[in-house]
């Protein structure tokens, strides 16, 4: 009978660590993503003058809030921090593309919010992606 339970805890850690190592990789893509957001939204940030730039401020906080709250769970989950390289755009049209790359966010957040360690995090994420996207639609309108 011991045999049998030293093979039953064999598979359930194999499960566990396959879990963990599973969601490393998800949490890399996102914090990809986000770092992405960031990086554009500090770029985006840089160009826009009064009202508008002071609102691409707030994105930029709740995109520097958020990805700092991935590597959090990144650690929590075995991973390592390093450092993420991202390569800033300047396309004809960068307002409507954060904007879609933000909502793109939101939705994998709000996909999340049913993991059983991480879920209400993810839930708060994707509110303050929610903001974000509202901010955006704002400035888009003032243009």
């Amino acid at each position: 009978m011991d045999g049998l339970d030293k093979t039953m805890e064999q598979r359930v850690w194999q499960r566990v660590l396959n879990q963990s190592a599973g969601k490393q990789e998800d949490l890399r893509g996102l914090i990809l993503t986000a770092a992405e957001a960031l990086a554009a939204s500090r770029s985006l940030a840089g160009s826009l003058a009064g009202r508008p730039r002071e609102q691409m401020k707030r994105i930029l906080e709740l995109q520097q809030r958020n990805l700092q709250a991935l590597k959090g769970m990144q650690r929590l989950s075995g991973g390592q921090n390093r450092p993420v390289k991202v390569d800033v755009e300047s396309p004809r049209n960068a307002l409507e593309t954060q904007y879609y790359r933000i909502r793109k966010l939101r939705t994998e957040y709000t996909a999340r919010t049913a993991d059983p360690e991480f879920g209400p995090i993810f839930q708060q994420l994707a509110r303050r992606e929610e903001e974000a996207c509202c901010l955006l639609m704002e400035i888009l309108g003032s243009r």
